[in-house]
């Protein structure tokens, strides 16, 4: 019976970590993917002058490490720290009955605990601080490999500023790295010390007659049931501490503040029982931190129907104007009323995503027949550029669209805003990377197909093809009726 008993707790303890594995493995896996869902769905509510402000790459290595992060604290907890506080306990509990050896080995345990909280404190704020020079060295490097046209020229200037980065990252890591082992040679010197003093005193035990030595195996049992768990805790103090840093970081995220939603999208139609009213601005002030009072009580009234150019000096406001009209921005005082309208916006720093044509094409849409999207694609002039590609429709365009030149990545986003087919459709410098036949050919297709377009650009070739424009001066607007004052706006441009 005591061979049979031998081998199945044998059997428990070789397979235990395994099933340990298999039970939390769901709880584990379930909790990262919820994390990474709402880090990625938070990042899209936040207003976007606090997005602005965000370190993407500090964001996105953040992100990548979560994963990790969440499973080492997940297992720490249920899987250390409450067996180990609960066999510590245990260990107390039995070595009082031996004698006074449990009101010895309370303290130091806590002793032992209280280190590794000052320890982890102290840990935490170096590692804190080689991740942010980590996530700038990303940045940098992600833009000198970008940037290398510009960069090629003063390689030697990029060179030397990239390692002086890395050289910081490299003493900080070793900081960090200094720090860690000292806290693992302060438990592991505590720990020598309090055993070797606990077993001695047990010897002087044994030979004064105080103790047996049933008492002396009992105590050295407990003892190392004490310390084996806090001294493998320490081993895996490194995961918790990590995951504490990038845990953080994701509390930073989440109290970035939201902004509430616009209630206009591209994907939700209008009733088409009500009639289509127009765009009305009201008494509109927005700020912004490189100026501080950029629209000043700004009204604006655009019908339905209407193709309105939006023209002014570099900093006027118009880009300001399409973001607030698109929602991406919110007026410090006034009013938008899109009246229930269907609206897409093409900013002026849009990104492709590093995925076919195909799918850059028809980002957002599902259910796209493979007739309509030819169409958009013929009608936007990107017909020749899908026969060049290697692999045509499922070409991948590369990060940011890096394989394409500029005037091609415009035209993917027109080919997207024609399927889309908006009541509304804002563009912001979309047309500049296309020659002046490309543009009056693609704002042709887009106004037959779109109702309402309002366009900024410093172009003055596509102001013949506008109902009207309008120009942006000192937070001001000045309207212009195209066809009788066509001559006016040119001299005023």
């Amino acid at each position: 019976m005591a061979i049979l008993l031998l081998g199945v707790f044998w059997i428990l303890e070789k397979t235990l970590n395994h099933i340990q594995e298999i039970i939390f493995f769901p709880v584990i896996n379930t909790t990262i993917r919820n994390l990474n869902y709402k880090v990625v769905h938070h990042i899209h509510q936040i207003s976007l002058p606090h997005y602005q402000k965000l370190s993407m790459p500090e964001v996105i290595n953040c992100a990548r490490r979560i994963s990790f992060s969440a499973r080492a604290f997940i297992k720490i907890v249920f899987l250390m720290i409450i067996p180990t506080a609960f066999k510590l306990m245990i260990a107390t509990l039995v070595s009082i009955k031996i004698g006074l050896f449990g009101f010895g080995l309370l303290p130091i345990t806590l002793l032992a605990l209280f280190i590794l909280y000052k320890g982890t404190q102290w840990y935490v704020a170096a590692r804190e601080s080689a991740w942010q020079v980590t996530d700038q060295v990303t940045m940098r490097i992600n833009d000198s490999i970008l940037n290398t046209k510009l960069v090629r020229p003063f390689e030697q200037y990029e060179m030397e500023a990239v390692g002086k980065l890395l050289d910081t990252e490299a003493h900080l890591w070793q900081t960090t790295n200094t720090r860690l082992h000292t806290i693992y040679v302060c438990i592991g010197i505590l720990l020598g010390i309090t055993m070797t003093g606990i077993l001695a005193a047990a010897v002087l035990g044994i030979q004064k007659g105080a103790l047996t030595v049933g008492d002396f195996v009992l105590l050295k049992g407990q003892l190392i049931a004490a310390f084996l768990p806090l001294r493998n805790f320490s081993t895996e103090f490194r995961q918790l501490a990590e995951s504490m840093v990038d845990i953080k970081k994701m509390i930073q995220i989440f109290d970035t503040p939201l902004e509430t939603p616009p209630a206009f999208s591209a994907r939700t139609p209008r009733n088409t029982q009500e009639p289509a009213q127009g765009i009305f601005l009201k008494n509109i002030f927005f700020s912004h931190e490189m100026h501080p009072l950029l629209l000043k009580n700004l009204s604006l009234q655009i019908p339905f129907g209407e193709k309105v150019a939006l023209i002014g000096e570099s900093g006027s406001g118009k880009s300001a104007l399409i973001n607030l009209m698109a929602g991406l921005y919110k007026p410090a005082q006034g009013t938008i009323d899109l009246g229930g309208q269907t609206l897409h916006c093409i900013p002026q720093d849009f990104r492709l995503f590093n995925m076919s044509l195909r799918e850059n094409i028809t980002y957002g849409l599902s259910n796209i027949s493979e007739d309509a999207l030819l169409n958009s694609i013929e009608q936007i002039g990107l017909r020749d550029l899908i026969h060049q590609m290697p692999k045509g429709l499922d070409t991948l365009v590369g990060e940011m669209g890096i394989n394409l030149s500029g005037g091609e990545k415009q035209k993917v986003a027109l080919a997207r805003a024609l399927l889309l087919k908006p009541d509304i459709l804002l563009l912001d410098e979309t047309t500049s990377s296309l020659t002046i036949e490309s543009e009056k050919l693609v704002l042709n297709v887009l106004f037959s197909a779109i109702p309402t377009v309002i366009l900024a650009s410093h172009r003055t070739s596509m102001l013949q093809h506008m109902d009207r424009v309008i120009k942006i001066q000192h937070g001001k607007l000045r309207n212009f009726q195209h066809n009788a004052h066509l001559q006016t706006i040119l001299a005023v441009y």
